[in-house]
C-alpha cells in the first residue's frame, strides 16, 4: 500500500500462482507484467512510464479504475480477472509490437487510446469496448468469446480482416453503436466460422472491402458450422467492395435481420454455399436491402421473409 519511487522497471512476475496488489502513487519508470496477475485500485499504482504486457495480466480491485500509461504489447495480454466485474480503462496508446496476441478479457476492459501494430484474438467472455480513437489493426483480428464494443466517435481499421465467433463452441458477438469500421483483406475480409456470432449494428458506418487477390472476394457467413445471427436495425453496413458478395449460412445456420433505419450494400447474397449444407434466413423487417441478386445454393435451404423495409 505503500509508493514504489524511482528511476527502474518493475516487474510482476510470481510463477503461475503468484498475486501482487498495488495501491500507493507509484512513480517508478515503466511496469513489465511478465507472469499471473497484478491488481491495482489507484490511477497512479501503474506508475509513470509504459505498461508492457509480456505473459501477465493487471485488473482493476476494489473499485474501477482508469489508467493513463501508453501499453506496450510483447506476448499474451489478459485483463479484468476479479470477480467484482470492475472495469479497467486504459486512455493511453496501445502497441501490439507487430503481432497477432492473444487478448484473455475476463471482465469489462476500456480502451479510448488507439491500438496499432499487429492484430488481436479476444478470448473468454469479458468486453472489450473501444471508444473515441482512430485504431489502424494491420493483422487478422478474431473474437472468439465474449463482446467487442464500438461507440461512436471510434474509428477502427480491421486491415487484416476480421473474423467473429472463431472456434466451434464459443460465441463471439460485436456490437456497433456508432462511428467507422473498415474491414479489408486480400480475401474472406469479414468472416464467422465455426463458432457462433451475434453481431449487432444500431448506428455507425461499416464498410467491407477486398481486391480478392488472395483467393475469394467475399463474405463467409456460418463458414464452417455454429450459429450466427446478424441484426442491423441502424447505420450502414456496406459491402459493395467484395465483389463476390456474402454467403449465408455456408456449414451452419445464419439468420440475417434488417430493421429500423439499417442499409446493407452487397453486390450478391447467396443462401449457403453449392457444395455445402448449411441454411440461411433473411428477415427484412424494414431499412433497406440493396443486392445486385439473391440465389439459393443447390439444394440448401434459403428463406427470404419480406415484412417491410425497401428492397
Amino acid at each position: 500500500s505503500g509508493n514504489i519511487s524511482g528511476n527502474y522497471e518493475l516487474e510482476s512476475w510470481q510463477g503461475n500462482n503468484g498475486l501482487l496488489y498495488l495501491s500507493g502513487n507509484n512513480t517508478f519508470r515503466n511496469l513489465n507484467l511478465t507472469g499471473w496477475w497484478l491488481y491495482m485500485n489507484n490511477t497512479l499504482s501503474s506508475g509513470r512510464g509504459t505498461i508492457m504486457f509480456n505473459g501477465g495480466g493487471m485488473s482493476a480491485y476494489g473499485t474501477a479504475v482508469t489508467f493513463t500509461n501508453n501499453v506496450s504489447v510483447l506476448g499474451d495480454e489478459n485483463t479484468g480477472y476479479r470477480t467484482e466485474n470492475l472495469a479497467t480503462t486504459f486512455t493511453g496508446d496501445w502497441n501490439l509490437t507487430g503481432q497477432a496476441r492473444n487478448w484473455y478479457v475476463y471482465n469489462s476492459t476500456i480502451i479510448s487510446g488507439s491500438i496499432t501494430n499487429g492484430g488481436y484474438y479476444k478470448y473468454q467472455a469479458g468486453t472489450l469496448t473501444l471508444t473515441g480513437a482512430v485504431s489502424t489493426l494491420s493483422l487478422w483480428c478474431a473474437i472468439e468469446g465474449g463482446t467487442n464494443n464500438i461507440t461512436p466517435n471510434t474509428t477502427v481499421n480491421f486491415n487484416g480482416g476480421l473474423t467473429i465467433g472463431q472456434n466451434g463452441g464459443n460465441t463471439g458477438a460485436m456490437n456497433i453503436s456508432g462511428g467507422t469500421v473498415n474491414v479489408s483483406r486480400t480475401t474472406t475480409p469479414f468472416t464467422s466460422d465455426s463458432g457462433s456470432m451475434n453481431y449487432n449494428q444500431t448506428a455507425g458506418s461499416v464498410a467491407i472491402s477486398t481486391d480478392g487477390s488472395g483467393g475469394n472476394p467475399a463474405i463467409w457467413i456460418a463458414n464452417n458450422g455454429g450459429t450466427s445471427v446478424m441484426n442491423i436495425s441502424g447505420g450502414t453496413f456496406d459491402a459493395s467492395g467484395c465483389g463476390d458478395g456474402m454467403y449465408l449460412g455456408v456449414r451452419g445456420v445464419a439468420t440475417l435481420t434488417i430493421g429500423g433505419t439499417g442499409t446493407m450494400i452487397l453486390p450478391y447474397l447467396r443462401f449457403s454455399h453449392p457444395s455445402t449444407t448449411g441454411s440461411g434466413t433473411i428477415n427484412l423487417n424494414g431499412g433497406v436491402l440493396r443486392s445486385g441478386y439473391f440465389t439459393k445454393a443447390g439444394a440448401n435451404t434459403g428463406i427470404f421473409n419480406f415484412n417491410g423495409g425497401t428492397l
